[in-house]
């Protein structure tokens, strides 16, 4: 995907720090990832399938094949051999666990895929939190404009 330059498009940039210290930002464009190296036309019928395979594999990983639960999570990586990944997973739902091996790019895919889902579950509470806050203040300045907060309170 190629944003036309006459045309708009709904942004967003996400910023993941992951815990090697690295960090990624990935510009969504109407809801999907943007690479910025693509051409138009560059990607081809097989690249579009290797994605979807990629998403199938991913939801396997994250989706529990016992109860439907989208919260499966990692709980233990380990290296095995070159390019894979001995991954211990488990469903915070039902309890169900699992242990599978999985390939660097798919593991790479995983991690972003919690990280995002990290930082949007930092930026739901941030809102929350800032809510309440504002919420909070607005009760007091009205408690403080009828006079029931005297003195005595602090």
């Amino acid at each position: 995907m190629r944003p036309d330059d006459h045309e708009i498009h709904d942004t967003e940039l996400s910023s993941i720090s992951l815990p090697s210290g690295l960090r990624i930002e990935i510009l969504y464009v109407d809801g999907e990832p943007f690479a910025m190296n693509e051409e138009p036309g560059t990607r081809d019928e097989t690249a579009a399938r290797s994605d979807a395979e990629m998403l199938e594999a991913l939801d396997n990983l994250t989706i529990c094949g016992s109860c439907g639960s989208p919260l499966v999570q990692p709980v233990d990586w380990a290296g095995h051999g070159a390019d894979a990944w001995r991954v211990e997973l488990r469903c915070p739902e039902c309890e169900e666990r699992g242990t599978t091996l999985i390939e660097d790019g798919l593991a790479e895919q995983l991690t972003l895929f919690h990280e995002r889902a990290r930082a949007l579950v930092e930026l739901s509470m941030i809102r929350l939190a800032s809510d309440n806050a504002e919420q909070e203040i607005e009760r007091f300045a009205r408690a403080l404009q009828r006079d029931l907060i005297v003195p005595e309170d602090f």
